[in-house]
């Protein structure tokens, strides 16, 4: 599959955290290239001794979805994702975000939701904290964190409305 340069950058940096999420931040071998210098933002984001890339399926109504969640707390608390962007207005809440706006942020977006309702299934919880970790690929210095807690209920009636229509349309299609 042709990939972008911006998605192939988006592809190097997930490989590269994931390496340092399994061998450390030394496995960054070229921090001052592009990819490297948003890994070493990005990295301190997830919390110390964080799992990396979990992939899993889960059945919902009645598809089975599939996904990967970058990272996982060491403890299974909470999981998070890691995102380049082009400055926060491409981000789902930018650094200066309220709680209430990171969180109606978090549970307006699909891939929260279905992230959220994959580990609350596979954990059997009924709500999990997220973290989107974020970096401005213009400025790598300025990496930040959207937070919120997503919640069985919540993302259930989300992908109900929001996402099984669709799902029911590319099957039709």
């Amino acid at each position: 599959e042709v990939k972008t340069p911006q998605q192939q950058a988006g592809i190097d940096v997930h490989r590269l955290l994931e390496k340092m999420l399994k061998e450390g931040p030394a496995a960054n071998t070229q921090p001052e290239s592009e990819i490297g210098s948003w890994a070493r933002a990005l990295y301190p984001l997830a919390p110390a001794g964080a799992l990396s890339e979990l992939g899993y399926e889960f059945a919902f109504s009645p598809h089975v979805l599939s996904n990967k969640l970058d990272w996982i707390a060491p403890d299974w608390s909470e999981f998070g994702d890691f995102k380049t962007t082009a400055g926060p207005k491409w981000a789902l809440a930018g650094p200066d975000a309220s709680p209430a706006k990171q969180q109606a942020a978090l549970e307006g977006d699909l891939q929260a939701n279905v992230e959220a309702q994959g580990f609350m299934t596979i954990t059997s919880r009924d709500s999990v904290p997220v973290r989107w970790c974020y970096v401005d690929k213009r400025n790598p210095k300025s990496a930040w964190t959207v937070r919120g807690v997503m919640t069985r209920a919540r993302t259930e009636a989300f992908l109900a409305e929001k996402a099984v229509p669709w799902m029911r349309l590319i099957e039709s299609l």
